[in-house]
């Protein structure tokens, strides 16, 4: 029999035991191809098809430029040797400034649509994430970590919430993928 006061009859029931040390809580894991995703979803495609333009005209300007070059190399080639000195030299310099302002045009044209990129990669991936953790939390998940297709090794297909987060995206985000970047969305007229 245990003595008044003592330990074993103060206490009704007995005290949770501490976490043992270095122990965590089970780990469920889900993974997001985050580079889909954005592609995928309607805003994402908006503003990929957006960026796609940009890059399509500056094609076509390079174009022209190479045409230009070409026209003028072909010039030098069939004409060069029958050409006055100053002529000949003048049409070089011409060939060579616009080599360089291909060069330069190429470069800008590369450092720009990559800037772009980055901004929407960057503005979906922060629209993304709250949907993310929400659809993470709704499939019991506590972390959820980003794929990129080409550098994992396996992933089991019933962890990946892409396809879920897209559609979910989607729901709560349609006027972003409606109107225009900058335009306001047009209202229908009854």
């Amino acid at each position: 029999m245990a003595a008044p006061g003592s330990p074993a009859q103060s206490s009704a029931q007995p005290a949770p035991k501490p976490a043992a040390r270095g122990t965590f809580p089970q780990v469920h894991a889900a993974w997001v191809d985050l580079d889909r995703a954005i592609a995928t979803s309607d805003e994402g495609k908006k503003r990929l098809d957006e960026l796609q333009k940009v890059v399509d005209a500056k094609a076509t300007n390079l174009e022209r430029m190479r045409t230009d070059l070409s026209a003028l190399t072909n010039k030098l080639k069939s004409g060069g040797e029958k050409m006055a000195a100053a002529d000949r030299d003048q049409l070089e310099n011409q060939i060579g400034e616009l080599q360089t302002r291909m060069q330069r045009f190429q470069e800008d044209s590369q450092t720009e649509v990559d800037q772009r990129k980055n901004r929407i990669g960057a503005l979906m991936t922060r629209k993304l994430r709250p949907v993310i953790e929400k659809v993470a939390k709704s499939r019991g998940v506590n972390a959820v970590f980003y794929t990129s297709g080409t550098l994992d090794g396996w992933i089991d297909a019933r962890r990946n919430l892409t396809d879920e987060v897209v559609k979910a995206y989607n729901a709560a985000n349609p006027a972003a993928a409606a109107a225009p970047a900058g335009a306001p969305a047009k209202t229908p007229r009854p």
